[in-house]
């Protein structure tokens, strides 16, 4: 039998696309990059930038390799390392950043939060984080595709296996955590 939707949403609910058509896509702007890159350079964290064409990082990855958190999650970091990543810079940037993902630990967050309060830090351990608006989640873009697709999420089911999925979790018909969850 053949698939009667074809549905992706990625980034915690940040891109969209139903059908092969995009529905939602947040891109993030200049100033906000640069007060992430100016917090980024004076405390012990790592933001990679990500857009459809590479992924930015401000500050070489070598030094964070040793951090006992990131030996606890090195395929992550082994993930990146495996990429081209090249160095940003924000005046310079010819493409736009559609996700960013940090290492970041939770305590630091917050003070993340109070310099940009339109953002949050949403952790899926307890040091990587996904940077994102406020308002965008893995539930609100259930809640965007199930009023596109008229059927309630009562009748969606969920699958989550991190911090950043809880919410999703809880607001479907079925959520379903994840054996690693």
């Amino acid at each position: 039998s053949k698939l009667k939707h074809f549905v992706i949403i990625a980034e915690n609910g940040q891109y969209i696309q139903y059908n092969h058509e995009l529905i939602h896509s947040h891109i993030y702007q200049i100033s906000t990059l640069q007060n992430l890159v100016s917090y980024e350079h004076h405390t012990n964290s790592l933001f990679f930038y990500i857009s459809d064409k590479s992924t930015f990082i401000t500050k070489p990855i070598d030094k964070f390799l040793e951090l006992e958190h990131v030996k606890l999650n090195r395929k992550l970091f082994d993930y990146y390392l495996s990429l081209d990543l090249k160095m940003l810079d924000v005046n310079q940037l010819d493409c736009d950043i559609q996700t960013i993902e940090m290492y970041l630990p939770k305590d630091k967050a917050v003070k993340l939060s109070d310099m940009i309060p339109t953002y949050r830090a949403v952790h899926f351990n307890d040091v990587f984080a996904d940077y994102m608006p406020k308002t965008a989640s893995k539930m609100n873009a259930i809640d965007i595709l199930s009023l596109r697709l008229n059927i309630p999420t009562s009748k969606v089911i969920a699958f989550g296996d991190g911090f950043n999925d809880i919410e999703m979790i809880h607001g479907v018909g079925l959520g379903i955590a994840m054996e690693n969850a």
